[in-house]
């Protein structure tokens, strides 16, 4: 979290099963920064599903709450 209120980065963390989805809202460059600093750390690989520009954040003052999902069924 430390790492992502310097950045300027807010979002979401979403976990299921041993699985995390992380939504980051930020500028472009400190969302890469933070991207190669988890590779350099050995975290598991971050894939980049979507970029879009925003208007407004939507996690406001966040630098990443966590949200487990349990057993919620998504088929």
């Amino acid at each position: 979290r430390q790492a992502l209120s310097r950045l300027g980065l807010t979002g979401r963390m979403i976990l299921r099963k041993g699985v995390y989805l992380h939504l980051l809202e930020g500028a472009a460059e400190a969302i890469r920064e933070y991207r190669d600093s988890l590779r350099k750390a050995g975290e598991p690989s971050a894939i980049k599903v979507i970029e879009q520009p925003m208007v407004q954040r939507l996690f406001g003052e966040w630098t990443s709450s966590i949200q487990e999902l349990g057993n919620l069924d998504v088929g």
